[in-house]
């Protein structure tokens, strides 16, 4: 082993033990300190000396994602194996874009496509035996995430809508006012998607969500019926909400999209592997083998380094489907992947995503997605259990995301009328999202969703999100107790002094800003 790959086996062995410890307690401004430089270096510096310089100044300050107390995003540890695969798939440096630069690879790709495709469409063998490694046929493309997978299916989408719009432009095709419909608590890709391909983010439509944070249909079908002069390009599916982690009633979107003839387009970034689960899983998941496209994120819960997403077609030979070529690279009758991509160059991402189908298997993965909802689980009921302390806002918990809120000593007596401070607790929620980030020994993500039992106001809530399979119940204890901690010490700077818990005649109880009692923390960016 040469000393740059000493260096750097000793730099992860050193990370993992400090699996306990989050991230640095500096702030962003203090560690910017040391990334001040703009001008190119005069000498070579030696790779070990580099790999010292990153320890010092990276490694021993960054977050640690794999930590069990790490707790509030959807990117989290990797298995085993991943950090050396690693070592070979960059020493390839392949470039899926074409089988020029990716013979065999561009073949493994398409087969792992099709298992995925397998899961979510069920088609028979001779189905697959026809179009896995058909040139002309694509059963779905690897992406660079979930952003760039619903990017591509509303490119379809309005493919299929305006299919003059490619050469002539959106203005010139005559179409009526194209819109999108899908769940106040869509992705916020699908907005990008929108303003990218020149159909307006006023032109996506956002649905009120019931009480389980499920897309309201039926009151989808009625914005539908006030709507004039417009088409319905597609319907945006949730399974797996980014923040909530539930499902939308995917089979009533898909009976509304074929009444409209609509596409449909199912996220399931988040929220594909639940149809591993043949018990419960599938049964959530129905309709989505209905959908016209779906995204994946192999680096969510299949487990994959970042950088790992799938959009699966259902229809090999969709018309709709992106197809360019290029005289330099990509052929029109090339077995070359690039033709199907919104994308261009491309890493090998498709070979950690297929040693985790055949290493982890179904089992393998199975096993974790129902231990991070068991997780989920047994976190409700320690909230429940301290209700006094804690607001459960998914009850139940649909999957392995978890919402709720601290609620502070002032308030707990106030009962029904909890809700005309809420100005006040989200203040507070932030504020102590932001203590406990900051202090960099356990971590819950935040976000705002809204409520149904309180009017369908947005609520800001505290995240747990568990994919890592090393968390267990003593660290959610751990993590619940640093947040009391954190909010004991916050309670006595914000409300120091006597203050009247009457609400504001706008309906809030003052109290200082987060940037009053520490850093602000980030929202959920999943």
């Amino acid at each position: 082993m040469d000393a740059v790959a000493e260096t750097v086996q000793q730099l992860i062995e050193g990370m993992r033990q400090r699996s306990g410890f989050l991230c640095s307690e500096d702030s962003l401004e203090e560690l910017s300190t040391a990334f001040m430089n703009s001008s190119l270096s005069a000498e070579a510096m030696e790779p070990t000396e580099y790999l010292k310089w990153l320890r010092c100044n990276v490694l021993e300050r960054e977050v640690i994602i794999e930590s069990p107390m790490m707790m509030g995003h959807m990117t989290t540890k990797l298995p085993s194996y991943m950090p050396d695969l690693g070592k070979l798939v960059t020493a390839m440096n392949l470039n899926l874009v074409k089988t020029e630069t990716a013979k065999v690879t561009s073949l493994l790709e398409r087969e792992a496509i099709a298992v995925l495709h397998k899961e979510i469409f069920h088609q028979d063998d001779a189905f697959y035996a026809r179009h896995v490694q058909c040139r002309s046929s694509s059963l779905g493309v690897m992406t660079s995430g979930g952003t760039a997978a619903n990017i591509q299916a509303l490119w379809m989408a309005r493919q299929r809508l305006c299919p003059d719009a490619e050469a002539r432009g959106l203005t010139l095709t005559g179409a009526r006012r194209a819109v999108v419909l899908t769940s106040a608590l869509a992705h916020y890709s699908v907005e990008k998607a929108m303003c990218l391909l020149g159909l307006g983010s006023e032109n996506l439509i956002k649905v009120q969500t019931l009480s389980d944070f499920s897309v309201d249909v039926k009151a989808m079908k009625r914005v539908l019926q006030r709507l004039e002069n417009v088409q319905v390009m597609a319907i945006v599916g949730l399974a797996g909400a980014t923040e909530t982690g539930h499902v939308d009633d995917l089979e009533a979107l898909a009976d509304l999209a074929a009444s409209l003839g609509a596409h449909f387009h199912v996220d399931a970034a988040w929220g594909f592997p639940l149809l591993l689960d043949k018990d419960h899983g599938r049964g959530l998941m129905k309709g989505a083998e209905r959908a016209d496209t779906v995204a994946v994120d192999g680096h969510k819960l299949l487990y994959t380094p970042m950088g790992c997403g799938t959009l699966l077609m259902r229809n090999p030979l969709d018309p709709s489907r992106v197809c360019k070529s290029a005289r330099y690279i990509i052929r029109e009758d090339s077995f070359d992947q690039g033709r199907f991509t919104l994308e261009g160059s491309r890493p090998a991402m498709a070979i950690y995503l297929h040693m985790n189908l055949r290493c982890l298997g179904r089992q393998g993965l199975l096993s974790r997605i129902a231990a991070g909802c068991a997780l989920a689980q047994r976190l409700a009921e320690m909230l429940r259990r301290d209700e006094s302390s804690f607001e459960l806002i998914t009850d139940p918990p649909q999957s392995n995301i978890v919402l709720y809120r601290y609620i502070p000593r002032s308030f707990r007596h106030l009962g029904s009328v909890l809700e005309e401070h809420g100005k006040a607790l989200d203040h507070f929620q932030v504020a102590l999202q932001s203590a406990q980030a900051a202090a960099g020994r356990s971590f819950v993500s935040r976000t705002a969703v809204p409520v149904r039992r309180y009017g369908g106001n947005f609520v800001v809530c505290l995240r747990a999100v568990f994919g890592n399979p090393s968390i267990n119940e003593e660290h959610l204890e751990q993590m619940l107790q640093d947040q009391e901690r954190h909010a004991s010490e916050l309670e006595k700077f914000l409300f120091s002094t006597a203050i009247d818990i009457a609400p504001s005649p706008g309906g809030t109880t003052r109290v200082p800003d987060a940037g009053e009692a520490g850093e602000a923390g980030e929202e959920s960016s999943d």
